[in-house]
């Protein structure tokens, strides 16, 4: 059974998705149907909560789903040890990427693709990856939810 709650953030009404134990999902949307919060949801909303003070929860005291290949499960550590108001270009997250699989180079087409299929947007922080020379580049929720996360995060940017 999917459990799903509404969060109201600065940026817009998100949804959180859980199974009972581990948080599957945020997205930037009301959820299609309203449940009891469970223990994860619960966790969710107050991460959420200290990050949109202006705190730096740590997401890794989340219950996040493991779902992911073997390479986006790499890209996500990488993107968890972005500290906030922080960001790295694709490029960089390649490099690191490489390293870790001990290649002698990953393509940030690549990353941009496994970056951009995080279900955790914000909690495991996708926005903080910019294009070559601190470009905006993309967001799989789209440019206008971006920049506002960069702004709140007080990320330079090339817009």
């Amino acid at each position: 059974m999917i459990l799903e709650t509404r969060y109201d953030s600065p940026v817009g009404p998100l949804a959180l998705s859980s199974d009972g134990k581990v948080l599957l999902a945020l997205r930037f949307a009301p959820p299609t149907h309203e449940t009891e919060n469970d223990r994860a949801l619960t966790a969710a909303r107050n991460w959420l909560d200290a990050y949109f003070a202006g705190d730096a929860p740590s997401p890794r005291t989340l219950p996040l789903a493991p779902a992911a290949t073997p390479f986006q499960a790499i890209v996500r550590e990488i993107l968890l040890d972005i500290p906030r108001g922080r960001s790295m270009t694709y490029g960089e997250v390649a490099i690191l990427a490489a390293q870790r699989l001990g290649k002698a180079r990953m393509s940030a087409q690549a990353v941009g693709n496994a970056v951009g299929a995080n279900p955790f947007p914000i909690i495991v922080p996708c926005h903080r990856i910019l294009a070559s020379g601190g470009r905006l580049g993309g967001f799989s929720s789209g440019l206008d939810l971006k920049r506002r996360l960069i702004e709140l995060e007080h990320i330079p940017v090339i817009f």
